[in-house]
């Protein structure tokens, strides 16, 4: 029993560092203020939201933010089954790049994804936390807390995660159902991979989505107006 129990202790402490490694190692943790064992030792049950997300800073640029969380955000969830969609998907394809004219990144999993508290954990030790508005959204964390206004509102830099794998379905806005047969690929994206629908897969959903997509065409929504804002 003795033995049993200092084999547990011993795990345990294992696990601490090598979170505690994993985070020390990490360079995309903006806030400075935030130290290491703070973020480590803040639960990742506790709930989280939006007033817990880092907003633009004025100088930075919005796409290069988008592509650094993407970035982080992609190297946890590697081992597990997702696709880029929507107008992430779209960047990639049209732009081989981040899409110019969208605020957030789209990532869809599998249909019964469900964040364990050993992947907030991990998604923390990249400075990323993950919560649920609707669907499950994920941003860079701050210490500082803000408004509990989502983006939106006031905007902060997010990523929207969906579950739906392994179908493909439209934007929710959209009504029909994408049906065909797909097979998994990958696509460029700056200087990473990121999994994708096949190419021909890819071009037919983005279709049924949006239409003519290889021309963006403003609508003066609430993103358009974003991006006006913020320059681009």
């Amino acid at each position: 029993m003795r033995n049993q129990f200092i084999l547990i202790l011993a795990l345990s402490i294992a696990s601490v560092i090598l979170y505690k490694s994993s985070f020390s190692e990490s360079k995309y943790v903006y806030d400075t203020n935030i130290s290491k064992d703070e973020i480590f030792n803040k639960t990742a049950s506790l709930p989280m939201s939006w007033r817990n997300c880092r907003e633009l800073r004025k100088t930075e640029n919005i796409h290069d933010v988008l592509f650094d969380q993407l970035k982080r955000f992609v190297s946890v969830i590697d081992n597990m089954e997702y696709v880029i969609a929507y107008g992430t998907l779209l960047g990639a394809v049209r732009d081989g790049d981040m899409n110019p004219n969208e605020v957030d990144n789209d990532i869809i999993m599998k249909n019964d994804f469900s964040p364990t508290i050993e992947l907030k954990k991990r998604l923390m030790a990249k400075g990323l936390i993950i919560f649920k508005y609707d669907i499950y959204r994920v941003c860079d964390y701050s210490r500082s807390e803000r408004t509990d206004d989502p983006p939106w509102k006031t905007y902060v830099p997010y990523t929207d995660v969906y579950s739906h794998l392994p179908s493909l379905k439209p934007f929710h806005a959209k009504p029909e159902v994408f049906k065909t047969k797909w097979k998994r690929s990958k696509m460029k994206i700056r200087n990473i991979y990121v999994k994708t629908p096949d190419i021909e897969t890819s071009k037919k959903w983005l279709s049924l989505t949006y239409g003519n997509w290889m021309t963006y065409q403003k609508k003066n929504t609430w993103k358009d107006n974003l991006l006006s804002r913020v320059g681009i």
